[in-house]
């Protein structure tokens, strides 16, 4: 493995990108770029819940949704987002990554990784910088893109 991280994939649960890390540079170069959009809630489930009934026959009781449509869209995002590396990684495209992710994507997104996937992250952070610059990345990751 090298010392270094080579690429680096920031992501949130709703966007993420792969950047390459040049030697000798702080500023990581973009390679590629992954969004989608949450739906809102009334388009995800326009559907009233449905009723049951309690069985010491207290009464009748609306059931609530099993899964939270917006949860389970991230996920979603986080499998597509693994596939990806995964085709990267198959392709030679990746070597030694970073992942900086907030912690709940960064969580979904190491159920997602494959184990071989698994074998090239060098390193994880659990931050928030999918809203930066590629400069502002390089400024907040300075330390471990030096090492």
């Amino acid at each position: 493995m090298h010392k270094r991280p080579r690429q680096v994939l920031i992501a949130d649960a709703t966007r993420a990108r792969m950047f390459h890390v040049q030697h000798g540079t702080l500023v990581p170069t973009p390679v590629w770029e992954l969004a989608t959009e949450i739906e809102s809630s009334g388009d995800i489930a326009s559907d009233r819940p449905g009723r049951g009934r309690d069985e010491g026959g207290e009464g009748r009781h609306q059931k609530g949704p099993s899964t939270d449509p917006h949860r389970y869209q991230k996920t979603r995002f986080a499998h597509g987002l693994a596939q990806r590396v995964e085709r990267d990684r198959v392709h030679h495209r990746l070597d030694s990554l970073l992942i900086v992710a907030p912690p709940r994507t960064l969580g979904d997104l190491r159920r997602e990784l494959s184990g071989a996937a698994r074998t090239i992250v060098h390193s994880e952070i659990p931050k928030d910088l999918a809203h930066l610059g590629p400069g502002e990345i390089g400024a907040h990751l300075g330390a471990v893109l030096r090492a």
